[in-house]
């Protein structure tokens, strides 16, 4: 069993029936830092940008962006609206980070870091994701992805091997809201075919995903505040033992 740490008598089976992930920042991350990709993809057409300077605009603006999820939207808009929403976002970050505005053909570079972004050969697993991932999948915990990420996640997970491992993927473009709105998380439980309390939510946002998750009545576990993936399945096997109020800080 995977775990940093083993305790004695652990409870069989798992008290849980489900689990569900976040995707960016829980599950995986960029295998090149998003300034640094960023910084050296400006550089090739002109414009050379500090990636610490790219990097703090990015997190103000990501942090402020509007939800992207278009609820009025037809099937068949959504990809579009979505690569919209990242150029809109891209734009911003570089007119605010750079003095010398967006670099020559901006329409080319920003097509190159959305392509980017979209191979799985740019994104890493986590430590440990990969043997957490197998493990509450041969004991018969329902997972599944619940993250705000954009269409392009479903050809990560395929590319990083693991979407074998997933009951569910659910997407604001599939589920038309995003977290932490309380549709989601209910539509991600019906996907999941597990009660709220059955569930434990992992995420690295304390307000969409975790305050969003217990909202509606699910465990909600804060990623960052784990030594390594390697800790949740001992975290889980105690959940009498769970502090939710420590696990957000």
């Amino acid at each position: 069993m995977p775990s940093s740490r083993r305790r004695e008598n652990r409870p069989e089976p798992l008290p849980i029936r489900g689990l569900l992930w976040d995707a960016a920042g829980t599950l995986f991350e960029p295998a090149c830092p998003v300034a640094e990709t960023y910084a050296n993809t400006t550089a090739r057409r002109g414009l050379h940008v500090p990636a610490r300077e790219i990097e703090a605009v990015f997190a103000e603006v990501f942090g402020n962006a509007p939800p992207m999820c278009f609820p009025d939207a037809g099937v068949d808009e959504i990809p579009e609206l979505e690569r919209s929403w990242w150029r809109q976002l891209v734009e911003e970050v570089l007119l605010r980070a750079s003095r010398d505005g967006l670099p020559r053909d901006f329409d080319a570079c920003f097509a190159e870091l959305f392509e980017h972004f979209s191979r799985a050969s740019s994104w890493r697993l986590l430590p440990g994701a990969a043997e957490v991932l197998a493990h509450f999948h041969a004991g018969d915990v329902r997972q599944g992805i619940a993250s705000n990420f954009d269409l392009r996640l479903h050809e990560i997970l395929v590319g990083l091997d693991i979407a074998k491992y997933f009951h569910a993927v659910v997407l604001p473009a599939e589920t038309r809201t995003c977290k932490p709105d309380p549709r989601f998380f209910y539509q991600a439980l019906a996907k999941l075919d597990a009660e709220a309390p059955e569930v434990v939510f992992l995420g690295d946002d304390p307000e969409r995903d975790i305050a969003g998750a217990r909202a509606v009545g699910m465990h909600g576990v804060y990623a960052p505040g784990l030594a390594t993936l390697l800790d949740l399945p001992d975290l889980i096997s105690n959940l009498e033992e769970f502090d939710p109020q420590r696990s957000t800080r």
